[in-house]
């Protein structure tokens, strides 16, 4: 187990991490346009999916530890790219960060 060879890696994995999820952005962004939207989506998965897996069978080289290693600078990348959105998907109308539940509705709604 080379130290360096587990670096480079690392770097490597941080590396696609970063174009992952920046192409990733840029679909999401693009499919706002909404012209061939299911299209782009299903291309730019593909094409994204193919160059992880391209690239992380090309700097693991038959060894494990290797993938180890480049993977995990993926999911720093991954944790790096979803930290500023925690605790949005979950807050209500009021930004409580809680969502309603169904005794604070409307008691007049009949149901």
């Amino acid at each position: 187990m080379n130290v360096f060879d587990l670096a480079l890696a690392f770097a490597v994995g941080l590396a696609a991490g970063g174009v992952y999820f920046a192409a990733l952005w840029l679909t999401v962004r693009w499919l706002a346009d909404g012209r061939l939207a299911p299209a782009w989506l299903l291309v730019s998965a593909v094409v994204r999916l193919a160059f992880l897996i391209g690239i992380l069978f090309w700097i693991m080289d038959g060894q494990a530890d290797r993938l180890l290693a480049a993977l995990a600078g993926f999911l720093l990348v991954r944790f790096a790219a979803i930290w500023p959105m925690r605790g949005r998907r979950t807050r209500g109308a009021t930004g409580s960060g809680s969502a309603p539940t169904p005794e604070a509705s409307d008691a007049t709604d009949t149901r």
